[in-house]
């Protein structure tokens, strides 16, 4: 490499090629002896995308708020203007219309009566759905309903401005020139690494299994221990994830990068993980933590000695891993980071005389802030088994199957509403 540093060619020529390849570049500009690695570069960097091959949403941050702002003012032909600002510390984009209030263009042509078109493109820009609600009724019987009809007609419009944006966007050559090699630069760069696992032997594993692993599964092998970070695998059901995940876990521990394994796994599927992996490897110091099965002392004495490095591999359910605490430090960590994240943009929002954004971002941090404390305070009063995450696992490689059922982790969004499966901060 460059730098000087040695690294197998099927690791140099994937990741983000069009910055090694940029490195490349420079370093053979002063020593010919890196051109080698400009043409391997090149043999396998993505070709580049056209106007054709791009689909650009409304709300893509990658554009900057003047393509939206000069999107606005031709869209209303001139007769309105919106000035258009990315909140970063709320992920959302914010409009404000500064020309043309009650142009007739924001109600006929691309808004409603009740819904005119600068909101609407507001609610396009933020992936949001309109809705428009009605009063009825007095004192006590007052109630909000939602208008069908008019919410039907202004969702009609939203759409019909967000196609009109697929087309806008490629229309001026200008913005061809700037946009599509922006867009092959930040996302057309990666070549994903391949692994096979060809040269795994399993040391440990029952020969019968051995001969009977499917080539899936030693590529995943061979991805867990090489990449060394976050791996996510698909495998269908009864294509043999168990076998891979208990063959990884065992590979890590062997090679001596991890102190044990954890497969967090389905209740369902817990007697099946334990079965399978103690078949596969006879002599491997295997431990089964169930909440159902076994008794609080028990559970507290197998992570006790899960801490003392007892075993090669614990496997456990959802439900007990839940019952395991991480530090609470470690919590006010996690949580601190996007804390921090909404403070800077208040201050940021505060010096540019925004208020109303202030007063968004100061309800987000509220929020999270009280998220943090009931967590907190959650976790003190559980007996925890009397171990964190920390205490017993700290040094593991954490398998967790059936991932979606922490899909819906960590992130902040206020302006995306009425999204299946989405809730807002």
């Amino acid at each position: 490499r460059p730098d000087g540093e040695l690294e197998s060619a099927p690791d140099y020529l994937s990741g983000d090629t069009r910055e090694k390849l940029a490195q490349a570049e420079a370093a053979a500009a002063l020593d010919p002896k890196y051109q080698r690695n400009v043409d391997a570069l090149k043999d396998v960097i993505p070709a580049d995308l056209g106007p054709a091959d791009i689909i650009v949403s409304m709300g893509a941050t990658w554009l900057s708020p003047e393509i939206y702002q000069t999107f606005a003012y031709d869209l209303f032909k001139g007769e309105a203007q919106v000035q258009v600002k990315y909140v970063a510390g709320g992920g959302y984009w914010k409009l404000n219309l500064v020309r043309g209030h009650g142009a007739v263009v924001l109600s006929t042509d691309w808004g409603t009566q009740r819904m005119p078109a600068d909101k609407l493109l507001e609610y396009a820009i933020n992936q949001g759905s309109p809705i428009v609600t009605d009063t009825i009724g007095t004192g006590d019987d007052k109630k909000t309903v939602v208008n069908q009809e008019e919410t039907l007609a202004a969702q009609a419009k939203m759409e019909a401005i967000k196609e009109r944006f697929r087309s806008w966007i490629w229309e001026d050559a200008g913005r061809i020139a700037d946009l599509v090699p922006e867009y092959n630069r930040k996302f057309n760069t990666l070549v994903a690494r391949t692994y096979d696992g060809k040269h795994l032997t399993f040391p440990g594993m029952n020969p019968v299994w051995v001969k009977r692993f499917y080539p899936h599964q030693r590529a995943l092998v061979h991805r867990v221990v090489a990449s060394r970070g976050n791996v996510l695998a698909f495998f269908p059901m009864g294509s043999g994830k168990t076998a891979a995940y208990v063959a990884a876990a065992m590979e890590l521990k062997r090679l001596n990068q991890t102190r044990m394994s954890v497969i967090v796994v389905h209740s369902r599927t817990f007697g099946q993980f334990m079965r399978e992996a103690q078949e596969l490897y006879p002599a491997a110091r295997i431990m089964g933590l169930s909440a159902g099965t076994h008794s609080a002392a028990e559970r507290m004495q197998g992570l006790a000695e899960a801490a003392q490095g007892t075993y090669d591999l614990v496997i456990m359910p959802h439900e007990m891993a839940k019952r395991i605490p991480v530090r609470e430090q470690t919590l006010r960590d996690f949580y601190g980071r996007r804390i921090a994240e909404l403070e800077a943009a208040i201050l940021e929002e505060r010096e540019e005389g925004d208020r109303a954004t202030v007063r968004e971002l100061e309800s987000a941090k509220a929020n999270l802030e009280a998220r943090l404390e009931a967590r907190a305070e959650k976790m003190a009063k559980s007996k925890a088994e009397g171990f964190t995450w920390e205490d017993a696992f700290a040094g593991s490689y954490l398998f967790y199957d059936e991932a979606q059922k922490v899909k819906n982790l960590g992130y902040v969004t206020r302006r995306m509403r009425k999204v299946k499966g989405l809730g807002t901060a």
